[in-house]
């Protein structure tokens, strides 16, 4: 059994397709068909998305691992979502890791990442607050949730969102806000798509709604001053 690529990480192999010659890597490369097709997967990725974005660079692991602990640093967190608008493969990896191991079930519902949307979009507004919020879109589930967050008192918050799936407001639909450590609130929207969420603690946390073609999730959306 070849046993060589157990100790070379995807973030070594995405080193050496930018050019870091390291000889270990090299070494397994040589004696791993395994390894070589997965350098040559990532070196077709790397070029499809240099071809939409050239300034974009395929992300390591802890950078992924990072944004999705809400852990990372404004330069991951920048090189991620750059990442993640233009490729659907990094949302899919991205949505796993806010879910967990847990959701790789074979009977598991489909899991989409919603991201900023590459170009101009326009959105409903909070009710009581015309500058609206951040727009976070799913292609896939042709949906998309504004995200509003204030703060109501010391280290305290209010999230407010509103949901839309086909140009319309989705009415009566459960949203759940993961916490940071672990626990499930979930509110039900309002007939015009609203939600929201009080008295929240700094920390970092994400929505997950589940809709008929698949689970719609957001990145990490931190509140306060939490640990980066």
């Amino acid at each position: 059994m070849d046993n060589t690529n157990e100790a070379i990480e995807e973030g070594e192999l995405q080193a050496y397709v930018k050019g870091e010659r390291s000889p270990h890597v090299g070494e397994a490369l040589a004696h791993s068909p395994a390894i070589q097709h997965q350098l040559a997967f990532l070196s077709r990725a790397n070029e499809r998305l240099h071809a939409l974005a050239p300034q974009t660079v395929i992300p390591s692991a802890q950078d992924m691992v990072d944004v999705a602990a809400g852990q990372a640093t404004a330069r991951q967190q920048l090189r991620v979502a750059a990442y993640l608008r233009m490729s659907a493969s990094g949302r899919a990896r991205m949505a796993y890791l806010l879910e967990g191991t847990d959701t790789k079930r074979r009977d598991a519902p489909s899991l989409f990442l919603a991201t900023l949307p590459v170009g101009g979009f326009t959105t409903k507004s909070d009710r009581d607050d015309p500058r609206g919020g951040t727009v976070l879109v799913s292609a896939e589930l042709a949906a998309h949730v504004v995200v509003r967050i204030h703060p109501t008192a010391a280290d305290s918050w209010r999230l407010r969102g509103y949901l839309e799936q086909h140009g319309e407001p989705l009415g009566f639909t459960a949203v759940v806000l993961r916490t940071p450590y672990g626990g499930r609130r979930t509110r039900t929207t309002d007939d015009g798509g609203f939600f929201t969420f009080e008295n929240l603690p700094v920390g970092s946390y994400h929505v997950r709604i589940a809709l008929d073609a698949g689970i719609l999730l957001t990145p990490p959306i931190v509140l306060g001053d939490a640990p980066h």
